[in-house]
């Protein structure tokens, strides 16, 4: 507002009319910029001719300043700035209306952050909040103008392309993002390499509601995520029934730990030139009401989300070890019993505890029984991992290093971590005598196993050309279906009694 405003205000009240502003005013105390209204009126004699004027002038800033903070709060994330689910919907509405009133097509992304978990579990909150700041201001660097991205909340955002033509459009902005994160974000100085699994629907091609929308590119997100994350997955209309069917094999595994549905089948571990049985390796199975017996992979996915893996691991060890108790009481000494543990059971605080409270009540000594663990457990949670495993070592418990060879830090683990087994992943095993570069891989795991004094196994040995290839390289111990598949405990039982598997 300006002095001629004020002028044309009064002038208006002196002429006989009402009159109401609002705006900024320039030329408050140290020169600022204020909001002000003013209203003026006429004021009337006796004979209701105009006999002067009256205005009112308030300073409303700060109550301006209130709404916009208001405003803020509502449609602004507070961590990284953006855009908020709020105002996603709004302006995905809005694109909505205006699309189909023309020809073009409006596309959303639903992008979540693998293993920031991970983040925020060694480095805190506080990093965990300026890791989404930065990965927020690199999304926004790679869209267009007119593009929204925004915080779901969590580790999740989206991104709303209101104008594409196609899914080329979607493809292209989409390779530039993937593109934009192959260099490491910045953390207070430290490089994190992030990768993102992103889920990507059209409209009006796969919904023309904004809710059906947000589902749709969702539901192909978290296909990204089963697929090992780090991928883009366009939205497929057979996803829906995928989806369903996961959700209700979720809700019916939560019942399955405490309808008695899980049962625990045994592999033999054999060595010698006679296979002579040493241990047994303890997998769990599903045996599902109506769907019959399901493998790991099954449902151990199922069981990592909603943290169910926590009880289900300690109920699978609890019972693998009184049955090998008892199999050491009936007669079948020295049996040693592996039991695989998930990253998270790795990562529990609670681990060595467990572990230990279920070996005293089994009665099962800790010398016998062996924990598996995978790289890609151990690094999830670095330090909680490394102090757990060196509990469980002054318990007496052995360890295992599983699927050795298949990540990026094998060779740092043995020499930090108290490693007793290591174990080949069964895909060398499968293709050395076939490929040479497996073969390298096998024999030269087996010589440093020997060299650092570590017991070496090979997983899912097959052929009795494969066993002789093993055996003639130094391979201690084997397990595979040359030997035997995991049985249930009566007939993992009538096998032990065998003792050898190979004439």
């Amino acid at each position: 507002m300006t002095e001629a405003d004020v002028v044309a205000a009064v002038e208006a009240a002196l002429s006989g009319e009402a009159g109401a502003f609002e705006g900024a005013f320039h030329g408050g105390r140290n020169g600022d910029s204020l909001i002000v209204t003013m209203h003026t009126s006429p004021l009337r004699g006796a004979d209701g001719a105009v006999s002067g004027g009256m205005g009112v002038i308030a300073d409303v800033t700060e109550r301006h300043r209130f709404l916009d903070r208001i405003d803020r709060l509502a449609f602004t994330d507070l961590v990284t700035g953006l855009p908020n689910r709020t105002a996603l919907d709004c302006r995905l509405q809005e694109a909505l209306g205006l699309a189909a009133l023309n020809t073009h097509k409006v596309a959303l992304a639903v992008l979540n952050i693998d293993r920031f978990r991970h983040v925020y579990d060694t480095r805190g909150g506080h990093a965990a909040d300026r890791l989404l700041v930065a990965v927020g201001t690199r999304l926004a660097q790679h869209v267009g103008e007119n593009d929204t991205v925004a915080r779901a909340g969590g580790d999740e955002f989206f991104v709303l392309l209101p104008d594409v033509c196609g899914l080329d459009d979607v493809v292209a902005v989409s390779d530039r993002i993937a593109s934009g994160f192959r260099t490491a974000v910045l953390v207070d100085g430290e490089p994190i390499h992030v990768q993102l699994s992103m889920g990507v629907a059209l409209s009006p091609d796969d919904a023309v509601d904004a809710d059906e929308l947000v589902r749709d590119a969702t539901v192909a997100m978290r296909r990204a995520k089963r697929d090992g994350g780090g991928v883009r997955r366009l939205y497929d209309r057979a996803m829906d029934a995928q989806f369903t069917e996961r959700l209700a094999l979720e809700s019916e595994l939560h019942r399955a730990l405490h309808n008695g549905e899980l049962t625990v089948h045994y592999q033999p571990q054999v060595r010698g030139s006679q296979a002579a049985v040493v241990g047994v390796e303890a997998l769990v199975r599903w045996q599902h009401p109506e769907r019959g017996l399901l493998a790991p992979a099954e449902f151990i996915p199922l069981a990592e989300d909603p943290g169910l893996i926590l009880p289900m691991g300690e109920w699978i060890i609890e019972a693998a070890c009184r049955q090998v108790k008892a199999w050491h009481d009936a007669g079948l000494a020295k049996l040693r019993l592996a039991v695989n543990l998930s990253a998270r059971q790795v990562g529990d605080d609670a681990l060595p505890e467990t572990i230990a409270r279920i070996v005293e009540a089994s009665g099962l000594e800790a010398e016998y029984l062996e924990i598996e663990i995978t790289e890609s457990a151990v690094m999830d949670n670095a330090d909680l991992a490394r102090s757990n495993v060196g509990k469980l070592k002054r318990l007496g418990v052995r360890l295992a290093l599983d699927d050795f060879g298949t990540g990026y830090s094998s060779l740092s683990l043995l020499s930090s971590l108290p490693i007793h087994t290591v174990k080949i992943d069964r895909s060398f095993v499968a293709g050395m005598l076939e490929h040479s570069r497996d073969m390298t891989i096998v024999t030269s795991v087996i010589a440093l196993g020997h060299r650092l004094g570590l017991n070496v196994v090979a997983e899912g040995v097959e052929t009795r050309e494969q066993f002789e290839v093993l055996r003639g390289n130094g391979c201690d111990e084997m397990q595979g279906y040359l030997f035997g598949r995991p049985l249930p405990a009566k007939d993992c039982e009538t096998l032990l009694r065998r003792h050898r598997l190979l004439p």
